[in-house]
């Protein structure tokens, strides 16, 4: 009869748990994308009027 052999056990983390880093790692880097857009624009067209503090109504 043979020796019962043993299998090595893995020690990997649970995927739930890394893909949960994963999504919100992608949700920070998209968001973080959108403001540094935001505040470059804001910053770069203050002086020429384009971000004026009391906007105007549309008529629609």
């Amino acid at each position: 009869m043979a020796a019962p052999q043993r299998v090595a056990a893995l020690n990997r983390p649970n995927m739930v748990s890394v893909g949960t880093i994963v999504f919100l790692s992608q949700e920070l880097m998209f968001f973080a994308g959108l403001f540094a857009m935001y505040f470059t624009s804001r910053a770069n067209g203050i002086g020429n009027g384009s971000w004026k503090e009391e906007a105007g109504h549309l008529n629609v």
